[in-house]
């Protein structure tokens, strides 16, 4: 009676054990698929093996279209080498990895992208990956822009000002003190 009755006691601790998995499954996908930034896994050969809701809003690919890409097909050809470089930074590097760099949208549109990256690793600590998120700072790239025209421009004849004037004779008597 006794071991039947510690039976019972593990099916009922397995089974409550697999309804936490479940659950804690359950709300990483709800993040996963909820979350505003860009979730992107890789593998080692910097190919798409996770793609979520937000990143198809981002760069315009379905999932379906995205799974198996290597990364160039969201990297501007101008600025593949510098995205390998990246590469090669967050594969040699023990933790996470932090870039700003242009994208291109399905549509060929370059957006501005502020990326973290971190590798994932299995129980012996092999890498088997990377995981992005991502965020559009096109918004934010544009203001940027706007106002750095607004401080060396005039708003009427858009002629440079006396500011623009001022910051390059600065610029140049410092490059000629050198």
């Amino acid at each position: 009676a006794s071991t039947l009755h510690d039976n019972i006691a593990l099916r009922m601790h397995s089974i409550a054990s697999k309804e936490a998995i479940n659950a804690l499954a359950q709300r990483q996908k709800l993040h996963f698929d909820n979350t505003p930034l860009a979730v992107i896994e890789w593998d080692n050969a910097f190919n798409v093996t996770s793609w979520n809701a937000s990143a198809s809003k981002m760069f315009g690919y379905s999932p379906e279209e995205a799974l198996g890409q290597h990364i160039n097909f969201i990297i501007p050809p101008s600025q593949q080498n510098a995205s390998i470089m990246s590469i090669y930074q967050v594969l040699s590097g023990s933790g996470g990895h932090h870039v700003r760099n242009q994208n291109i949208r399905k549509d060929g549109k370059i957006i501005y992208c502020e990326w973290f990256n971190t590798m994932l690793r299995d129980a012996s600590g092999n890498v088997v990956g990377i995981a992005s998120l991502v965020q559009d700072e096109t918004a934010y790239k544009k203001a940027q822009d706007e106002i750095e025209r607004l401080a060396y421009y005039d708003t009427l004849t858009n002629l440079p000002n006396r500011r623009l004037l001022v910051d390059r004779l600065n610029q140049s008597l410092k490059a000629s003190k050198r």
